[in-house]
Parts: structure tokens; sequence; C-alpha cells
């Protein structure tokens, strides 16, 4: 495969040394591979126009050649997931094009690329993402070194050939064919509507979990990591805002090296920004701290860049007093904001040792930059599925941190981040979903026999370090904490076309 990148401006179709683009001297956060700009936080990952020249030499087109939409070929000569039948994606990015090259020497054209959902025979539903879409090409490929590359594993014993995912469970089996190729029939599926199967218990606390997946679920209700949820044994299947705010990318090395014993023996810290559009307050940072032993995670809204080190100031001074030792150490990456002098000297002065990546290698710093990504992936599932204005985006991050916080993580065996620093298990029975309808008791006093006992407002989650809710009046345009808030919650997203002045609800909003 011949595809030419520059590593300067992302840009297909020359090298680094030719770029024309201009330089800049302020160094730029690292951000994973995902999220390359983080104006993209809230968007449905569309790109900028870009060309792609790929090269499948070891292709024939004419041997795949079938009127069957649904049949599949794996082929291990192909670099690429491909197919001709637009309607097989359910998500797709028409701004990718270009022309590939087969092996008879013909050219075609790419008109996009994008995503592809399978169901499977237990009801469970895979995404395959990469998937290029060619118009005139007359079969569907799907190329094992491409799925070798998202940690699956094949198998070719005799004329069998069998492939397995990344825990290990079985995906394919199939046996060669007369012409020596590998053929399957897939059925192609449509994501699960969520607001229609939200009354089912276990699509309830996906939602309410921030679109958590369903191994996670069932393995955090089965093992008894949280309280407050029942037991859940649901199939993997995705609904229409996780495809929407998630997509698979090439991961970073799952196992460190080192791994600190001790909570705030080693803390990440990242920060990802500017992000558009700012907060109702301003904020257009997200400055993240994770603690590499417990895997806990805390964030802050930053309106600039020079806000960093007095946060980290008032983080330290919080964390060591709440968790009675000292943080030993940071790693960051070599932003102005963390190498400025008076950063330097501070850590230096209170024995916080520095850990600074190389230039241009956010996988040195892989902790933070996997946390980072499932955070904004959960936040974009959260603002999608409940259709909140992209200005809650600070209020999403904060609730997806703290859902988070509280489910399991790979990084730790049969443990929550929570209740790895904490030594106790997190109660989840007062969780519901970001951004329904909450309804908050009127405080007010002298009221009147027949007036309103409460008001309807959006649920923005619960406050940190106490069990009020966060909650936010359209009508008003404020936000509040509130205890008094009634235990029955819209399951349905409020209607923001109303500007604030209402949302006429029926008994079907409860849930």
């Amino acid at each position: 495969m011949s595809k030419i990148k520059c590593h300067k401006c992302r840009k297909f179709g020359h090298f680094r040394k030719d770029c024309k683009e201009s330089s800049t001297t302020q160094e730029q956060s690292n951000l994973i591979l995902e999220d390359d700009e983080p104006s993209l936080l809230m968007t449905t990952h569309k790109t900028e126009h870009e060309e792609v020249l790929l090269n499948e030499g070891q292709i024939q087109p004419g041997k795949y050649a079938t009127t069957d939409t649904s049949i599949w070929y794996l082929d291990n000569g192909a670099s690429n997931h491909m197919t001709g039948i637009k309607s097989h994606f359910r998500d797709i990015d028409e701004n990718i094009t270009g022309r590939i090259r087969f092996g008879d020497g013909s050219y075609v054209e790419i008109k996009g690329k994008g995503s592809i959902l399978l169901g499977c025979r237990n009801h469970e539903q895979k995404i395959v993402s990469d998937v290029y879409y060619i118009p005139n090409l007359k079969s569907n490929i799907l190329s094992l070194g491409q799925l070798t590359e998202i940690g699956c594993k094949i198998i070719m014993d005799g004329n069998k050939l069998t492939l397995y995912d990344k825990n290990k469970k079985l995906l394919i089996k199939v046996e060669r064919s007369k012409n020596r190729l590998y053929s399957i029939r897939l059925q192609i599926e449509a994501p699960i509507c969520l607001l229609a199967n939200v009354d089912n218990q276990a699509w309830l606390w996906h939602a309410r979990l921030g679109h958590l997946n369903f191994d996670d679920l069932n393995k955090m209700t089965r093992k008894g990591l949280v309280e407050g949820i029942p037991r859940i044994n649901h199939a993997g299947q995705i609904c229409d805002a996780c495809l929407l705010g998630k997509h698979s990318r090439t991961p970073f090395p799952n196992q460190a090296k080192f791994r600190s014993k001790n909570p705030l023996d080693l803390v990440y810290g990242d920060l990802c920004g500017p992000i558009s559009p700012a907060t109702h307050s301003g904020k257009k940072f997200i400055f993240l701290l994770v603690d590499d032993c417990t895997r806990f995670m805390w964030t802050y809204f930053l309106t600039s860049k020079d806000q960093t080190f007095n946060t980290f100031k008032e983080f330290r001074q919080q964390i060591e007093m709440e968790m009675r030792t000292k943080l030993r150490m940071l790693r960051t990456d070599r932003g102005g904001e963390f190498t400025s002098n008076e950063f330097t000297k501070y850590c230096k002065d209170n024995g916080i040792a520095r850990q600074l990546t190389a230039p241009y290698s956010p996988q040195q710093n892989g902790v933070v930059e996997r946390r980072n990504r499932t955070v904004l992936s959960t936040t974009r599932s959260m603002i999608k599925a409940m259709k909140l204005p992209l200005t809650f985006w600070a209020e999403a991050v904060r609730h997806a941190i703290y859902i988070l916080n509280r489910v399991p993580t790979r990084a730790l065996e049969d443990k929550t981040p929570y209740e790895a620093l904490y030594n106790r298990k997190p109660n989840l029975e007062n969780l519901r979903i970001f951004g329904c309808t909450a309804y908050a008791k009127i405080t007010i006093p002298h009221l009147k026999k027949l007036d309103d006992r409460s008001i309807p407002m959006v649920y923005l989650g619960i406050e940190e370090g106490s069990k009020a809710c966060r909650l936010y009046d359209p009508k008003e345009k404020r936000k509040t904490l509130s205890w008094d808030c009634y235990k029955v919650y819209g399951t349905k997203p409020w209607v923001w076309e109303n500007n604030g002045k209402g949302n006429k609800l029926t008994q079907a909003h409860f849930g």
C-alpha cells in the first residue's frame, strides 16, 4: 500500500520536508489519533477533503465478482476493508476520496470511508471501521491484516479459517472454497434506537452509565463491582448514539513497562483544547489528570492555557490533603504550559519529579491519552443521545469522568478506579440519564395553595462529594444544585427548540 502522509500538516500527497504549511513556535497539546483537532469533540468525525492513493496489487477484482451483496471475502492480501455497496454503511465520510490500483492494472475511484455494523448469531453487534467505499467494486472484502491491527487473532488450519476478537471470542469460522477463497455471508444491521428501548433495564443502565459497552456492564454486575445496579446479562449491541460518538482507532500499546504500586506515586497530566463552542462561562480547555496506580481521574476546565499552573497547585494541595500522601511524580508532554520556569521551579521546590515525553510522541503519555479518548467518546455519545446544545460539553465531560471512575477498566482486575483509590465500592443507585428531565422542588417561601410545587429542569449529573443533583433551568438559563429532586426522571430529551419556555411531558416520558 502506498500512502504518503505529511507528519506536519497531516495531509496526504507530500512529505514533511516538502510541506508548505507555516510553522508555529507554540507547541500543541498531544492528542490521540482519533481527536487530532479538539474542535472535533462534538462532530461526527467529518474531515476536510482528503486524497488517498492505495495500491492493492494482490487483489484481482474479477475473482470476487458475485451478485449476492451479503457475501464478504476474507483476504490476506488486501490491505484495507472495502465494499462497493453504499447501503452497507451506517456512517460514511464522503470527504475522503482518491484512487486505488488493483493487481490487474485497473484504477477505480474511492468515494468515501466509514463504518459498517454487523450482526452475530448470538444477537451481538460488531462495528467494522475504516471501510473504503468503492462504487465500481462488485464485492465486499475484509482485510485480515486490518483485523489483526485491532487485536484479532487468525488461525488457518487445513481448509478452515478461524477468527477471534481481542477478547478471544469466536467471531468467524469458515471453510475454504474450491477457488481457494474464504467467503462468508454476513448480516448488515442498523443500530438499536436507544429511546425506543429505554424501558428495558439493560438499555436504561447502558444510557445511565454513559453508553458503557455491555461486556463491562455485564461484568460489573456479575462480579458485584458496584452497588445499586440490578443483575444485567445482555448481548453486546450498539445504540445509535454509540455509533455517532464512538469510533475505533489503532490503539496505543496495552501494557506499560512500569506500573506504580501506590496512589499519587505517578500522575499523568494532559491539556486538551481549545474546544469550540466555549461553555456558558467561557471555558475552552480540559485539564485531565490520571493516577497511574488506580486510574482515577480528575478534571478541570480552563479559560486559557496560562491557568494550568495555578490549577495544578490547587489540585496538588487538595489531593495531598485528602489522601494524606505526597504526589511524587508528574508526567506531561512538553507543551509550554508545563515547561514554564514557574511550573518547573514549583515542582522542584516541592519534591515532585518530572517526566516529559519526547516531542510528537503521545504514546509515551499513553495512559492519559487513552483515558482522554474514552472520556471524549463517552461525552459525544451522551450529547448525541439526549440532543443537548454543544455548550454543555463541559458538564458532559464532568459526568463522563464521574461514571468512568466508577466502572471497570482493563488496567485493574475486578476493581473500579473508585474502589482502588477509596477502598470501598461505589453506589450508583441514584444515577440517572445525563440530559434527561428532572423535577426539582420549589423552595421559595410563601407559596400559594395552588402554586406548582416543582419545576422541570435538565439533569446534568451528581455533584462530586455530595448527593445533590446538578440541574439546569432552561427558562431562567442558570445552573443549580438541588437535594430536593424527585426520584422520577425523564428518559426523553428536553425539547430545546421551545427556547426554554417549558417542556410538555407525558407519562411515557418517565422511567
